[in-house]
């Protein structure tokens, strides 16, 4: 019997394979099977599931599985790769890259791959902090610093000071004038 609407079996009863029942009716009334057209690339298997959504590999999405997911990158035979970008690093903590090249989108103080650093004359990546990391406030003195047991040390080729924290709920630092420690 020769079946049509991408129709087979004895009676024509069911889809072909790699096809699944439309939910849309055909101009006469019957039911048609569409072709599942996942993407040979992005699927575990070309047959889909009974609403024509296919069976995705890690990190792919799509009812054709033929894009990554948010966070990921890299679309191969093996599905797409993770970005891993840090959530604190992140815009409003979602982490989200380029699907291409994998480069993570940061907040405005945070650089790196993953967003992973403060940029410099930046310190302490915090998830609350908008922009990311706190610039220094070393009162001209030098633009490297460090977070460091409550404290925050600054840096130059001379010496070493520690910035003090006056309010943890603000972030709020300023320079220690007192020389710490010598460096020759």
């Amino acid at each position: 019997m020769d079946c049509e609407g991408n129709r087979d079996g004895p009676h024509c009863e069911r889809c072909k394979v790699n096809h699944y029942y439309s939910p849309v009716p055909d101009a006469l009334g019957r039911t048609p099977c569409e072709p599942c057209a996942c993407d040979i690339t992005g699927s575990k298997s070309l047959q889909c599931a009974p609403d024509g959504q296919c069976d995705c590999k890690p990190g792919v999405t799509g009812a054709k599985c033929d894009q990554c997911s948010a966070n990921f990158w890299d679309f191969t035979a093996l599905g797409c790769r993770t970005c891993g970008c840090l959530e604190e690093g992140s815009p409003d903590n979602e982490p989200q890259c380029d699907v291409e090249f994998g480069d993570c989108f940061c907040k405005q103080n945070v650089e790196g791959q993953r967003c992973d650093r403060c940029k410099p004359g930046h310190f302490n990546i915090e998830r609350y902090n908008k922009f990311g990391c706190t610039p220094c406030f070393c009162y001209g003195h030098t633009s490297e610093c460090d977070l460091s047991g409550g404290y925050t040390q600054c840096k130059n080729k001379t010496f070493t000071y520690l910035l003090l924290h006056f309010d943890q709920n603000l972030s709020f630092f300023s320079c220690n004038p007192k020389r710490l420690q010598s460096r020759q």
